[in-house]
């Protein structure tokens, strides 16, 4: 039976525990590993002095989605994959820093499959929707289900640890719950992978926004 899923994201929370898990799942000193290294050396530096609305550093965030799959590839959930690790760490550097970062870069410096998962979950600009956040997320996913499956498993992993540490209004809550219900919870049971770890983070977030409503 696997461990605690937020144990392990915690305990691989720093470079060196981290390094030593994937060296677990690749090997030591393989092109798998060292792909990995080098995306969170690039992550790292990217997010450097970004915070995300908790107050959170925001490469923590790149680095516990990418722990979550890795978790998952550790026990045997899903297959090894370390481009998908990879872009994992990666992924929210397109929409974050579009001047530093695009597909091209990501492409150069990884793989062309790296960056090909990468743009799969960058969303499309706010711009174009003239705030109609729903016709957004319609895009977004439409986009996403263009691409391969491992696209689509980082973005289940990447909304499972948003909902869990993010969003701390009521309304942005109930907001990206329902996106969550409507976009995240299908394809998680589609492709079997994280659904009862999602259905426990909702739980737990509407048991808190009912108390906070109540209150």
């Amino acid at each position: 039976m696997p461990p605690d899923l937020w144990e392990y994201v915690e305990d691989n929370s720093s470079y060196h525990p981290f390094i030593r898990s994937s060296k677990r799942v690749f090997g030591t000193d393989t092109w798998g590993a060292n792909l990995i290294a080098s995306a969170y050396k690039a992550s790292s530096e990217g997010h450097h002095k970004e915070f995300r609305d908790s107050g959170e550093r925001y490469f923590l965030h790149a680095l516990a989605v990418a722990s979550i799959l890795l978790w998952a590839m550790e026990f045997g959930l899903i297959k090894p994959d370390a481009e998908l690790i990879a872009a994992a760490l990666l992924h929210d550097l397109i929409e974050n820093k579009p001047k530093r970062w695009n597909q091209q870069r990501v492409e150069e410096e990884f793989t062309r499959r790296t960056s090909r998962i990468v743009w799969s979950v960058t969303k499309p600009t706010k711009v174009r929707f003239k705030g109609d956040a729903h016709a957004r997320n319609v895009a977004a996913y439409r986009k996403l289900d263009r691409h391969e499956i491992a696209g689509t498993l980082l973005r289940i992993a990447d909304r499972l640890h948003n909902i869990r540490t993010l969003w701390n209004t009521p309304n942005r809550n109930r907001n990206k719950l329902e996106e969550t219900v409507e976009f995240v919870v299908p394809r998680a049971r589609k492709y079997g992978f994280l659904l009862e770890e999602l259905i426990a983070e909702m739980g737990r977030q509407y048991e808190r926004i009912s108390k906070l409503t109540r209150g």
